[in-house]
């Protein structure tokens, strides 16, 4: 397992300025923001909205009173749709 403090040293090293956050942890959004990472998009959940620049809601779809599952990839797809990148299918 990687050390929190040496993965957000090394994201600062290399200067990264755009994370898109795929896992809805809390601890990947705080590390991002840790890091100085200038954009990091990802879904407002957990308590991590107010960590990230760029924030979606959940896409959530009711059938009969439950929630329907999604396929996760258009999940992804919508993360990095929400900073121009093009549609990038299955």
């Amino acid at each position: 397992e990687y050390r929190a403090s040496s993965v957000i040293q090394s994201l600062r090293e290399e200067k990264v300025t755009e994370a898109f956050l795929f896992p809805n942890s809390f601890r990947v959004a705080w590390i991002a923001t840790m890091s100085r990472i200038r954009y990091r998009t990802g879904y407002r959940r957990y308590f991590r909205g107010p960590l990230l620049t760029d924030t979606l809601e959940p896409n959530r779809k009711w059938r009969f009173g439950k929630i329907t599952p999604s396929p996760i990839i258009d999940d992804y797809n919508r993360i990095v749709m929400q900073r121009g990148v093009a549609n990038p299918g299955y």
